[in-house]
């Protein structure tokens, strides 16, 4: 079974303790036992008494005090979560961060978070862990042991914080180290919330290759069971990929183009590199690190015999040595990497046998004898041999044919960029060619107030990637802006979901630039006081605005969304946005009863700061008999392609697809002045 991790930004916080056993009088009892005790060291842990909602447990004035959080449901199922119910939060970790800088008040007290209470790890009951052991000592006591599976858990000698897990597999010793975020527990990709829950899913699925965790080890164990230590090898690994992969070919496959491998089936490819697109890189065939569809081959496992009998991975193991006592039809060969040639009377003679013609097959690069064929027959051998010979003739033909009309020059393929995927370290800067990927999630925590900074310099030297969260069954979107603003070079939208966030990005990347895709990042966002939140020494030093005078004219053939009919009351809501301090809303007034063209006549001044990150966006509504308004037409534009003038701004629907002759007419005049700063 798979661990239960949630998505929720508390979940890997140090001060989250999750569900303590013994509730209120446990928590008092880790806040008492902490060697610093400080007015606002805190814990939050999962409610005992009402299911659902968390409580914080604090220390202020020499005593333990605990304060209910609270939760409320909203249509749609949103949730909030407060304290006192006139001031709500989108989440317990924006709560949590909001009282760490703002105190909470009551009658008797006022107190703000601080430090939290440090999560007391101890395994010492568990037959698996062995403390802190070093690993040779590991390994001795494993080398004890006959049968695969057995395994112990010991603190690693580099990181007292964190763990490793030592295991035989295959007559080997194995290391894996457990890495730590915040509360949570690490292997690769999955997460637990402790090492017993990580044990338990390891015990059920395999670890490494198909070795699952069966039998634990430790001293007492090791006297009674325990034998003399065996000579094995020992590494630590990545359980993702750890020794080269080597994998068969199930299906004949020919290279479309220059960079891939043609293979027959059978054929043996080594040195594979997987990537997630379906496409392995590996060798063969002299070839080295091209790429070939992983769905046409399958992994196997090569041993010390397989290797040393390199013939076997010319005829995928249908040949042994010179000469094969058994015969295999899968068994194939690649003929452009070898030579074939006849044999004079002198050179003929295969294991003294009376031979009257033979050829042989010489590998190109290697010069070595890979086969000889020989036969009592001249007429069929020499048969054999000339449509061989064609064969290999037209396999190398072809191979030329693609090298020479898919090659691409080295200066032109230098300016590709592949990315590659690493995890994201904030205090280690990397190379521009590695590239970190967050759910929405995850990145709010980086780009609130106290770690955008952070962001902000990472992404001057590399790339983020932040997609949608999982929870987003109805593939809506989120805000794009936030993420611009900290740099965040690409959000992953749901291109499927027609609403503002596309509507957003369409006019950033088709408008600007050229429609081409790429947009320069703004050169305000190198400045080092710049932040995406208020930060009054970064706007002291921006001294130009630009004031925005908007007159709304008119409009003309405003009609209603499909499937719905009747005459419109129309009104134009004017919205910029960018930086928090160019995000300002306005609208008209209703024209009622008139779509057809409706005459407004208003005026609006809009002042912007940044405009290399703003954006103009008209939205024409119609109010229904109720009051309620619903979009029947938009147009977005990146604010610095804005001209002056009499300008028609045609609308267009959710899906940025213009509709017919509806439009509205406006006229807009650009002043660039200089700000005022109080001295």
């Amino acid at each position: 079974m798979a661990p239960n991790y949630s998505n929720e930004l508390h979940y890997d916080e140090t001060w989250f303790h999750g569900r303590i056993p013994g509730g209120r009088s446990q928590a008092e009892s880790l806040i008492r036992n902490c060697s610093r005790k400080v007015d606002g060291l805190f814990l939050v842990r999962d409610s005992l008494t009402f299911v659902g909602d968390y409580s914080i447990s604090f220390w202020k004035n020499n005593r333990v005090h605990h304060c209910r959080i609270r939760q409320k449901r909203f249509l749609g199922g949103k949730i909030k979560y407060y304290l006192v119910e006139n001031l709500m939060f989108d989440s317990l970790f924006n709560l949590i961060t909001y009282y760490q800088s703002h105190p909470m008040i009551s009658n008797e007290l006022m107190v703000s978070l601080t430090e939290p209470v440090p999560i007391v790890i101890n395994y010492d009951d568990k037959d698996w862990f062995n403390g802190k052991i070093s690993r040779a000592e590991s390994d001795d006591m494993l080398s004890r042991v006959r049968f695969d599976g057995a395994f112990l858990v010991r603190r690693s000698e580099q990181d007292s914080g964190s763990f490793s897990i030592s295991f035989r597999c295959a007559s080997t010793i194995k290391h894996c180290r457990i890495r730590r975020e915040g509360r949570l527990f690490l292997i690769h990709d999955m997460k637990f919330e402790s090492l017993t829950s990580l044990i338990s899913y390891y015990q059920q699925n395999p670890l490494y290759k198909t070795t699952k965790l069966t039998k634990a080890i430790n001293a007492e164990i090791i006297k009674k069971i325990g034998k003399e230590p065996l000579e094995t090898d020992t590494a630590y690994l990545h359980v993702d990929q750890s020794v080269p992969i080597t994998v068969k070919a199930l299906y004949d496959y020919e290279a479309q183009r220059f960079d891939e491998l043609s293979f027959c089936k059978h054929a043996i490819i080594t040195n594979v590199i997987k990537h997630s697109s379906g496409w392995w890189r590996g060798d063969y065939g002299g070839r080295k690190h091209f790429w070939f569809p992983a769905n046409f081959t399958q992994e196997i496992l090569i041993n010390s015999e397989t290797n040393a009998n390199t013939t076997s991975s010319f005829f995928g193991n249908g040949f042994d040595g010179e000469r094969s006592n058994r015969t295999d039809k899968g068994a194939s060969l690649d003929l452009r990497r070898f030579t074939i040639t006849m044999l004079d009377d002198n050179q003929i003679a295969l294991d003294g046998s009376k031979i009257t013609a033979a050829f042989k097959i010489i590998d190109r690069d290697s010069k070595s004898l890979v086969l000889k064929i020989g036969s009592n027959d001249c007429f069929e051998i020499k048969d054999w041999f000339i449509k061989i010979k064609n064969c290999c003739t037209n396999k190398s033909m072809k191979a030329n044919f693609l090298d020479k009309n898919f090659y691409i020059a080295p200066e032109l393929s230098s300016l590709m960029v592949y990315c590659k995927a690493v995890p994201f370290e904030p205090n280690k800067i990397g190379d521009f060619t590695e590239m970190s990927s967050f759910s929405e999630t995850k990145i709010e925590k980086w780009i609130s107030p106290d770690f955008s900074s952070v962001l902000l310099e990472y992404n001057q030297n590399q790339f983020i990637r932040v997609f949608p969260k999982g929870s987003r069954i109805d593939s809506s979107n989120y805000d794009p802006i936030r993420l611009w603003n900290c740099g965040i070079q690409m959000a992953a939208l749901n291109y499927q979901t027609a609403d503002k966030a596309m509507q957003l990005n369409q006019s950033r990347f088709l408008l600007t630039n050229g429609g081409c895709g790429y947009v320069l990042k703004p050169e305000f966002m190198f400045n080092k006081f710049y932040s995406p939140h208020e930060n009054s020494r970064f706007l002291s030093d921006r001294k130009d605005h630009w004031i925005y005078s908007i007159h709304i004219i008119c409009g003309r053939h405003l009609t209603k969304t499909r499937g719905r009919s009747g005459v419109i009351s129309p009104f134009v809501e004017i919205e910029t946005l960018g930086l928090s301090c160019d995000a300002t809303k306005c609208k008209t007034t209703t024209i009622t009863d008139n779509g057809l063209n409706p005459y407004w006549n208003q005026k609006f001044a809009l002042s912007i700061r940044f405009p290399e990150q703003a954006f103009l966006r008209f939205v024409v509504f119609d109010e229904d008999v109720f009051g309620e308004p619903s979009p029947i037409g938009q147009a977005t534009y990146p604010i610095n392609t804005v001209r002056e003038g009499f300008r028609c701004v045609r609308l267009k629907n959710d899906h940025s697809e213009e509709l017919v002759m509806a439009a509205i007419l406006v006229h807009i005049k650009i002043d660039h002045q200089e700000a005022i700063i109080d001295t």
